[in-house]
């Protein structure tokens, strides 16, 4: 308050002009005065006037007024910039292509956001999410089963079925692991399982597809329920409105990759 004191040279103008009470800013002035041991203004019969120490400290007040100022202005453009980008890692890659109708609905939905989207392990996604540098984590919840024979691809170790696959897989040779092939790359794998006795992962919603149907077979193996994923966000920070439109995608379209 002393501040516009200072400069429209009057308690009574700072204060109709800062929609305050004449008493309000005179206490004000007063509780400052008291606190730094010597007079802010000289009092006249119009207005009041700026003494010399006065002078030096409300320069420096004004210097820490307009850094604030300044600080509130950057926080909200890097708000701003924080809201045009949804940052989302899914977790693991294999589970990428689960996502194609939930980013085509955001996307198009949201034209003014752009989707940075990233697949890792799940260790690493919950580290990222923890840090920040993600605002949407998805991924599996538990990890599922699966039975399997014959020669095996699967995209990573962190996936989901792996530890049935694993149990499954020649369970009296020295090392379950020699009997998989570990390859991320899709184009590639799905080459390999053109070819007899290769058997891929793929998710429920592909295998129904025609494009899967003209290539594979799904193989009659009973794989459970549905493996349950979700999708983590930090709870100390409010969701944004670009978070909360994705996840309105993802009700309308699960990661299964099946209608509701």
């Amino acid at each position: 308050m002393w501040v516009n004191v200072d400069q429209y040279g009057s308690i009574t103008q700072a204060a109709r002009l800062m929609n305050v009470t004449q008493s309000a800013v005179t206490k004000s002035v007063a509780d400052v005065e008291r606190e730094i041991g010597y007079p802010l203004f000289d009092r006249r019969a119009r207005g009041v006037a700026t003494t010399d120490a006065g002078r030096v400290f409300i320069v420096r007040a004004r210097r820490i007024t307009a850094d604030i100022e300044q600080l509130i202005e950057d926080s909200r453009a890097q708000r701003t910039a924080r809201e045009m980008a949804l940052r989302l890692i899914i977790c693991p890659s294999s589970l990428e292509g689960l996502l194609n109708r939930a980013v085509r609905s955001f996307i198009t939905t949201s034209p003014g956001c752009r989707v940075h989207l990233f697949a890792s392990t799940i260790e690493r996604g919950i580290e990222q999410l923890r840090q920040g540098d993600v605002d949407i984590c998805l991924g599996a919840r538990d990890r599922l089963e699966a039975i399997a024979a014959d020669p095996i691809i699967v995209p990573d170790l962190q996936g989901p079925c792996i530890e049935r696959i694993l149990g499954l897989v020649n369970p009296l040779s020295v090392s379950s692991m020699r009997q998989l092939h570990i390859l991320e790359n899709f184009p590639m794998v799905a080459e390999i399982v053109s070819a007899p006795d290769a058997i891929g992962i793929v998710s429920n919603g592909y295998s129904t597809t025609v494009a899967f149907r003209q290539r594979f077979r799904v193989l009659p193996f009973g794989l459970g329920a549905p493996m349950p994923l979700a999708a983590a966000t930090r709870a100390r920070w409010p969701a944004t409105r670009q978070m909360t439109l994705f996840m309105s995608a993802l009700e309308k379209h699960p990661l299964t990759g099946l209608p509701r």
